[in-house]
């Protein structure tokens, strides 16, 4: 799969009191990937405070424009940062997967379409 276009998604919580330096640094790291690898790429960025799925407005765009074939990749700095919830983090795997939109962090690749990075995906949301 060529990725040349994808989403970064960036998400702090009040909840976990993140300060808008960890939104910063997370921006730098995601944009730096996506530069090092040539991508073109649009922000998406929210700060949330435990606030239901529905109401993730910045979330629901981004699947919503994934959905419509905008982008080859959702950039993350980690897992984590798409959601703790593992049902929600679920709902937005099977956006993911039906439009083979792979997740790429700093570390990795997880093409949700291939068994074992869904494996790998499904268990690194259980230590989250």
């Amino acid at each position: 799969m060529l990725i040349k276009t994808v989403a970064i998604y960036n998400r702090i919580s009040r909840d976990n009191n993140e300060s808008e330096d960890v939104l910063l640094n997370h921006r730098t790291i995601t944009k730096r990937l996506c530069e090092s690898k040539s991508y073109k790429y649009k922000l998406y960025e929210e700060i949330e405070s435990g606030g239901k799925f529905e109401e993730r407005k910045v979330l629901l765009q981004l699947l919503k424009d994934i959905a419509q074939g905008l982008y080859d990749g959702l950039v993350v700095v980690e897992l984590s940062r798409i959601a703790r919830d593992n049902l929600y983090s679920q709902m937005i795997a099977k956006v993911l997967e039906e439009n083979d939109v792979p997740i790429i962090t700093p570390s990795r690749i997880f093409n949700l379409n291939d068994e074992s990075d869904r494996f790998m995906f499904d268990v690194s949301l259980t230590f989250i």
